[in-house]
């Protein structure tokens, strides 16, 4: 899902169209993973032969001592919570163009994403 599959480029729509009506792909079936859990276990099929699982990105976000903090709180309540899945979606396409300025050196970036203030905090360079 998401992936590209092929690529036209012609010189006029008519011969795009025409070019895109002789693609064939030939899909061979792979085993399907519907459970997130189930697709980050070892023996999970993997998604890209190459990587040694099917985990993209992981990583930890903590703000102080929060070791200290549930050692020292009152009451600690540990939950699982399941949210269900509503519908198969493809992945967010994301671009970013960044154009140099070379009359004083600075760069201008559009980048298409949720996350401008985050963007704009590591890309700053003052």
């Amino acid at each position: 899902m998401g992936e590209p599959v092929a690529l036209v480029i012609a010189e006029s729509r008519y011969a795009a169209e025409d070019a895109l009506e002789r693609i064939e792909v030939d899909y061979d079936p792979l085993p399907v993973i519907v459970d997130v859990e189930a697709g980050i276990r070892t023996d999970a099929p993997r998604i890209h032969d190459d990587w040694p699982d099917n985990l993209a990105v992981s990583f930890t976000a903590e703000v102080g001592d929060t070791e200290a903090a549930f050692r020292n709180a009152p009451v600690v309540i540990a939950e699982r919570i399941a949210v269900q899945r509503y519908a198969g979606m493809p992945l967010e396409p994301r671009a970013v163009l960044a154009v140099p300025d070379a009359r004083d050196g600075s760069i201008t970036v559009w980048a298409s994403t949720q996350l401008r203030i985050s963007c704009r905090r590591l890309w700053s360079t003052s």
